[in-house]
């Protein structure tokens, strides 16, 4: 984004630890304070992200819950600003070099950048509001990519040699990407760790535990536990008849996987993922997240919200403009 595309320009995380906290209420105290919000926990804590242009207003808010930890706070502007000047530097190096070698094959292969910080994340997924939601956490690059269209080894390397930082944390965020990103980390020229998400609700529970302060150890440690607790389910479409244990499906049958087994069919989209929900959540569950795709409007998403609200009272719901195709529904349960 450019500098003068920025809203709100601080990007304001944190967790605040208390007794009776409750995510719904917090957002709607916070909700005017900015953009690119997520609230995610339980009663014991809760983890807040926010771009807002008065931090001092939510951080006065929450400390009134409980205590605070983690507390970042970033100036997306200046951070901008320095990718820009950044950019506009490698280019005329760039350019620099390849006046004076005249052989533009020197520039085939992507050389890391300068490094500025310890560690860096790169994520794969696909879906504008998905690579929002990246983004908004503080993933460094974003590489477009999931089911049917996978990156390349090269892809990625690409991606990890641009982070300035000299350890990357990878997230594949789908199974089928596992072994490409395996395969970068061997080959990259710096460490590289990747957390073994298999789902894009894994990947965003596993960014929003990056510490920036921490080691690259410990934070692959901390998202991988992350990772771990989220059950994904989604909703897609049957490219052919089929049958699925006792399910007989037809082609262009609203199918629901859990934790990537068919085990929902029907003809009615909310009720689809109704039921593909139900089948994730258990005791130790409290957040349901639900990101509706590129053919699905907001009104549907919120219908079903509703449903799941009424039917789990209990459970926090939260709804993002995810944008993905081919999956109507992608959804976490943590």
């Amino acid at each position: 984004f450019l500098i003068e595309d920025l809203t709100y320009k601080y990007c304001t995380e944190f967790i605040v630890k208390g007794e009776g906290l409750r995510p719904e209420t917090i957002r709607t105290h916070i909700g005017d304070s900015g953009d690119s919000m997520l609230v995610v926990g339980g009663e014991d804590a809760v983890k807040i992200h926010i771009h807002t242009n008065d931090p001092g207003r939510v951080l006065s808010y929450a400390a009134g819950l409980g205590d605070m930890v983690e507390i970042g706070i970033h100036n997306m502007a200046e951070q901008n600003r320095q990718a820009v000047e950044e950019r506009e530097a490698k280019q005329r190096e760039s350019m620099n070099q390849f006046i004076e070698s005249e052989t533009p094959e020197s520039f085939a292969s992507v050389s890391p950048v300068p490094v500025e910080k310890e560690v860096g994340v790169v994520a794969v997924c696909v879906g504008d509001g998905m690579a929002d939601i990246f983004s908004s956490l503080g993933v460094d690059k974003v590489v477009v990519g999931g089911q049917t269209m996978n990156p390349s080894t090269e892809d990625l390397v690409a991606a990890i040699n641009s982070v300035p930082a000299s350890s990357v944390v990878l997230l594949p965020n789908n199974k089928n990407v596992l072994f490409a990103s395996n395969q970068a980390a061997e080959v990259a020229e710096k460490t590289v760790l990747v957390v073994p998400t298999r789902t894009v609700p894994q990947g965003i529970s596993a960014a929003m535990a990056f510490d920036l302060d921490g080691s690259a150890e410990d934070n692959f440690d901390r998202m991988r536990e992350s990772a771990l607790s989220v059950a994904t389910g989604e909703v897609t479409y049957a490219v052919r008849s089929t049958k699925a244990g006792d399910l007989d499906i037809n082609e262009k049958d609203i199918i629901g996987l859990v934790e990537g087994e068919i085990q929902v069919a029907g003809d009615d989209l909310n009720e689809v993922g109704y039921g593909v929900v139900e089948r994730l959540i258990d005791e130790d569950k409290e957040v349901i997240t639900i990101y509706y795709g590129e053919q699905v409007t907001s009104e549907q998403a919120q219908e079903l919200g509703e449903r799941l609200e009424k039917a789990f009272p209990e459970m926090e719901i939260e709804i993002h403009c995810g944008g993905q195709p081919l999956y109507y529904y992608v959804l976490g349960v943590e």
